[in-house]
């Protein structure tokens, strides 16, 4: 793909007719591969598309592989009827429509639809429906839960934000899966769904919430807008056409943006609360938008004559207020905000940090800091399983598993007593 890349490259800036795709000339995107698919960008007329096949020509005719026609198609958008007969007429590929399934999921240029995840729902009812789920206990049924079927539609949720009626219908079948079985009745319910998805120490069995599990996930693309600036392209696009050099927590929701951009915007707020500012120069943090002062931002909870009175701006960071190793604001500033008398000293020698401070469970501070849990961790979870599934009933003989706590030190008293046999 290397090869293809720089041949492709090479070919496009030497070619001055070739225009790029909408949005894709600041990049200069012309591409993306992933393992063995490639995605093809350029401006719909035959003039661009003949660039493009003539450095997919002469790479087939140094490395002697060939585009299979059948395995791919011509996507258009904005191009007249007659310019499109011409390309498929030069390429030799059908043309399509979205959307299409990529990577697992949909390829959609529209809001995501219920009848986009039929694909997701199937998956899992067959995985639940089948024979090897049929024999499993309480205790199985919920490991495959949060083993599998709650992981299988993380990948999706990571992605999109699943309409409520997916997300109602998922619910549905791992209530019923977890009471009932494969059998997938709708009777038979011990305790309610909302008490089995809270945490473990709060009498739950700890299975994710699915819709706050959504929205956590599509809050991971803040967090890497806010901090890899220059690193991945989709970041990097991001910041060029979109935010465009401005403060992401202050950007209006446009009336014609995407589905997915629009869905991303709205968790700003929540996300802001949670992504936490350590200032060292100050050079990265926003004075009056970012998550730095120990009460949170303080534009949600200051009125902003405060900064017209002190002569600042919403774009004033806070190597304005450093000197030396100490702070000095204004005294309009201090007056208004007297905190601000209780911050700790500024380390301008360091660059500012930003945390996820969602860390009440050691798993959210995994996803967003990419550390491993300990063993000390894997062995609570393991008790913490077996004293949720006492503490519900779901085990008629707790003899093992009680045995089973004794032998670790901890103390089953707080477990129902299995059931007295009927006399």
């Amino acid at each position: 793909m290397n090869a293809l890349s720089s041949i492709i490259n090479i070919f496009v800036s030497r070619a001055e007719a070739f225009r790029y795709h909408w949005r894709c000339g600041e990049l200069k995107i012309t591409h993306l591969s992933y393992a063995d698919d490639l995605l093809l960008f350029r401006h719909g007329d035959t003039t661009s598309v003949s660039v493009i096949k003539s450095a997919m020509d002469y790479f087939s005719t140094m490395s002697g592989l060939d585009i299979n026609t059948s395995k791919s198609t011509i996507f258009f958008s904005g191009v007249d009827l007659l310019t499109q007969n011409n390309i498929i007429s030069l390429l030799g590929i059908e043309a399509s429509s979205l959307p299409v399934k990529y990577l697992g999921v949909p390829l959609i240029s529209t809001c995501l639809k219920s009848s986009h995840c039929s694909l997701l729902i199937e998956k899992i009812t067959k995985r639940v429906s089948h024979w090897s789920s049929r024999s499993l206990s309480y205790a199985g049924r919920l490991q495959l839960i949060k083993a599998v079927l709650v992981s299988t539609q993380i990948y999706w949720s990571s992605i999109f934000i699943l309409p409520k009626a997916v997300i109602n219908e998922l619910n549905k079948i791992l209530r019923s899966f977890l009471w009932t079985g494969p059998e997938m009745r709708s009777t038979g319910a011990k305790v309610s769904w909302g008490k089995v998805c809270r945490p473990k120490e709060d009498g739950g069995l700890g299975i994710p919430n699915l819709e706050l599990a959504n929205k956590a996930g599509i809050m991971r693309f803040i967090w890497d807008l806010q901090t890899d600036t220059n690193g991945r392209l989709w970041i990097q696009w991001c910041h060029t056409h979109l935010i465009k050099s401005r403060n992401l927590w202050e950007l209006n929701i446009p009336h014609s943006c995407s589905w997915s951009w629009r869905k991303m915007l709205q968790l700003r707020h929540p996300a802001r609360l949670l992504l936490k500012h350590s200032i060292g120069n100050g050079t990265d943090t926003s004075f009056w938008l970012d998550n730095w002062a120990p009460g949170g931002p303080l534009c949600s909870r200051f009125p902003t004559t405060i900064l017209t009175q002190a002569g600042l701006s919403h774009e004033t960071t806070m190597d304005n207020f450093i000197v030396g190793s100490t702070w000095s604001f204004p005294s309009d500033i201090i007056t208004s905000i007297p905190e601000l008398l209780q911050l700790q000293p500024p380390l301008p020698t360091r660059r500012d940090k930003k945390r996820w401070t969602a860390s009440s469970t050691e798993r959210n501070e995994r996803i967003f800091t990419k550390k491993r849990a300990s063993q000390r961790v894997v062995l609570a979870r393991i008790c913490s399983t077996i004293i949720a599934i006492l503490k519900l009933g779901f085990l008629q003989d707790c003899s093992t598993a009680r045995r089973i706590l004794s032998e670790w030190n901890l103390s089953p008293s707080c477990c129902r007593p299995p059931p007295r046999p009927p006399d």
